[in-house]
């Protein structure tokens, strides 16, 4: 059996045919819900797809997982810088991994962890201040070095 967490707590779930968490007593994911009764906690893995589409590794930090994200954003960034075919392969796979990461939260394989505001925010504003920055001094020594 592969563990299962609460897509509440995030606890992990003690027995395999568990309906209600033990922990907090929410119905588990595995549990038969109508459409109209989805369990509160759920990520939507079709979001998750386009915002890394959007921005590489958004779709892990929606997921609740910041390191991941930005390992697939640095990982982006040196593919593009090397040769560009490496940071495609890594863009695209970012967003698989991010859809189905979302996937597995639902199913209650992977923890569910909520995506902070902040952590978003400085997942899409760090690295342009990083970029903003460095075409600043490549301009201003180039500037230096041609006119001075």
């Amino acid at each position: 059996m592969s563990e299962k967490y609460c897509s509440n707590c995030g606890n992990k779930v003690e027995y395999e045919n568990a309906v209600i968490c033990t922990n907090c007593g929410t119905a588990l994911s595995s549990a038969k819900t109508t459409d109209l009764h989805k369990p509160v906690n759920q990520k939507t893995p079709v979001l998750s797809l386009i915002l890394s589409f959007l921005w590489p590794g958004l779709g892990q930090v929606y997921n609740g997982q910041l390191s991941r994200g930005f390992g697939i954003l640095i990982g982006y960034w040196i593919g593009i810088f090397i040769f560009i075919i490496p940071g495609i392969v890594v863009w695209i796979f970012g967003m698989y991994d991010a859809y189905t990461q979302a996937e597995k939260i639902n199913k209650g394989e992977v923890p569910y962890k909520e995506a902070k505001a902040n952590e978003i925010a400085a997942f899409i504003v760090g690295p342009l201040i990083a970029i903003f920055l460095l075409l600043f001094f490549y301009f201003f020594i180039n500037y230096y070095y041609y006119y001075m």
